[in-house]
């Protein structure tokens, strides 16, 4: 286990443990120290206050393991569409084929939109001739 590389994943459990349990044993300890935090972001600004640190901590720790936690999940479903895909379009005597790979499920949208616009383009000069 130690020769594990430390990665963002391993620190970000590993921290979020950490603020857990100290957390944790702030509430046992009957620790009520009061805080607070300024925040502003582009939709929302305000100050958060706290008259518990404790449960702040374990609040703090809950949203980076959910963050951790997402962030693995879709790293794994990337991991699992690395395999080539492939889109085809067929208009009469005319096939165009696309292979590829596709990370998200709306890039397939893109493609066979893609596909359609240069398969009508190929038809019209066809009809040309």
């Amino acid at each position: 286990m130690l020769n594990r590389k430390l990665n963002v994943l391993n620190f970000s459990m590993g921290l979020a443990i950490f603020l857990g349990v100290i957390g944790e044993i702030m509430i046992f300890l009957g620790i009520k120290d009061e805080g607070s935090i300024d925040f502003s972001a582009p939709f929302a600004t305000g100050q958060a206050k706290t008259g518990f640190v404790g449960i702040s901590l374990i609040f703090c720790s809950m949203i980076i393991s959910i963050g951790t936690l997402r962030y693995k999940a879709l790293e794994t479903t990337k991991r699992r569409s690395d395999t080539e895909q492939s889109i085809k379009v067929k208009n009469g005597d005319i096939e165009i084929e696309w292979k590829g790979n596709l990370v998200h499920w709306n890039d397939s949208h893109h493609v066979r939109k893609l596909l359609d616009e240069i398969m009508s383009s190929v038809v019209k000069n066809n009809n040309k001739h």
